[in-house]
């Protein structure tokens, strides 16, 4: 009976260290990710993507920095940072999701999105993990796992029937397949006509499409309706190839 007693002391013991350890490693990961974050914004790193819309995302005092070696030595400082978080916990998902800011910024698009696809499936409840791991698929052109992504974004948040559809819109749009991007772009404007996302969509198929008469249409639209975009409209006119005969 001692004996039992005994060794179910010496499990409850390891059991408490354990738990300690595990407790001191959660506190140390969390002073790494802090200082990380605190690097990134010190860098213009953080407030470079999540800003809200509309500010401007950097101090004016930091201007000099923000193109500098300093600045990438600091961002790569970060990721070791939280790196070593991760090692030590590897259940924040916040650090993952500041571990892909690092990452785009030093321009590694495969590792940022493999680190903001970690942090969704940890559970992060965070609209720009989901939105900014969409663009990093269009950029390195994984548009099956952004329709997947798109999926597990609705299943997350509300989501309206217009954004869902402009998502679905610009995956296709990447993808090459301009008939279906023309679709749900053209679901948008049945709601909401004025909408500058769905106009665009529809405006860049339709030119794609070889239908340049519908889609000079909608660009003057857009141009009308937001005269601030008139320069940003041409340049995008200029840059596109119908991938069929004209209309």
């Amino acid at each position: 009976m001692k004996r039992n007693i005994f060794f179910i002391v010496f499990i409850l013991l390891i059991s408490s260290a354990d738990h300690a350890i595990g407790n001191n490693n959660k506190h140390e990961a969390n002073n790494l990710m802090n200082e990380a974050c605190s690097i990134l914004q010190k860098a213009g790193g953080i407030g470079e993507l999540e800003v809200p819309s509309g500010m401007d995302p950097f101090d004016p005092q930091r201007g000099e920095l923000l193109n500098s070696p300093q600045r990438r030595e600091q961002i790569i400082q970060a990721i070791q940072k939280l790196k070593n978080a991760v090692a030590l916990d590897d259940s924040l998902p916040e650090a993952y999701h500041y571990l892909g800011i690092a990452y785009v910024l030093v321009e590694e698009p495969d590792k940022a999105l493999n680190a903001f696809q970690t942090a969704i499936e940890k559970g992060i409840q965070n609209k720009s993990s989901f939105l900014i791991s969409l663009g990093l698929c269009w950029t390195v052109k994984r548009y099956d796992e952004a329709n997947i992504l798109i999926e597990k974004y609705k299943r997350t948040f509300f989501v309206s029937k217009e954004e869902e559809s402009i998502l679905y819109a610009t995956n296709y749009y990447f993808k090459g397949d301009y008939q279906r991007s023309l679709e749900y772009g053209k679901r948008v404007l049945e709601q909401m006509p004025d909408e500058l996302n769905g106009l665009i969509i529809v405006a860049n198929s339709s030119y794609q499409l070889g239908d340049i008469k519908y889609a000079t249409e909608v660009y003057d639209k857009i141009t009308d309706l937001y005269p601030s975009r008139k320069k940003e409209i041409e340049e995008m006119k200029k840059n596109i190839k119908p991938k069929v005969e004209q209309k």
